[in-house]
C-alpha cells in the first residue's frame, strides 16, 4: 500500500508537471531558442528547419533562426523556421534539411525521456533514506 501511495504520489506531480509545462513564462522565447540549440548541437550537418505550433511561433516573433545560430555560435548554420505550423502544444522539433535527423524537443517529450531519472530524485525526497533506522 505505502508502494502504490508512492506511485499516486509520484504520478500526481508528474501530470503537474506536464500542466506547468503548457504554461508559457516570461522567459519562453529564450527556453525556445535553448531547446532549439541544444538540437542542432547534437545533430550533424548545416542546414536545420525548426517545427513550432501556433502558439510558439507567436511567441517567438521573428528572429528566432537569427537568435539560435547566435546562441550556437557556429559559422555556415542555415537555420530556417518551418511556414507551416507544426501539431505541437511546446517545444520545437528540429530536422535538418534532408529529414534523417530528427530531434523532438518539446517540453513534453523531454519530461518523457528524463522522467525516469526524475522519478528517482522525485522519489528519494518523498520518501527519504532514514539513518536512525534500526538493521
Amino acid at each position: 500500500m505505502r508502494a502504490q501511495r508512492i506511485e499516486e504520489a509520484l504520478e500526481a506531480i508528474r501530470d503537474e508537471a506536464r500542466a506547468r509545462l503548457r504554461e508559457r513564462g516570461a522567459d519562453y522565447r529564450a527556453c525556445l531558442v535553448r531547446l532549439a540549440a541544444e538540437a542542432v548541437s547534437n545533430m550533424a550537418g548545416e542546414q536545420f528547419v525548426l517545427a513550432l505550433g501556433d502558439e510558439d511561433l507567436k511567441a517567438a516573433g521573428d528572429g528566432l533562426a537569427d537568435d539560435v545560430r547566435k546562441a550556437l555560435g557556429r559559422q555556415g548554420l542555415q537555420i530556417a523556421v518551418a511556414p507551416a505550423v507544426a501539431d505541437i502544444e511546446t517545444g520545437v522539433i528540429v530536422r535538418d534539411a534532408d529529414g534523417w535527423q530528427v530531434v523532438d524537443n518539446r517540453l513534453a517529450a523531454r519530461l518523457e525521456r528524463l522522467w525516469p531519472a526524475l522519478r528517482l530524485v522525485v522519489g528519494a525526497r518523498l520518501v527519504p533514506d532514514r539513518k536512525d533506522k534500526e538493521p
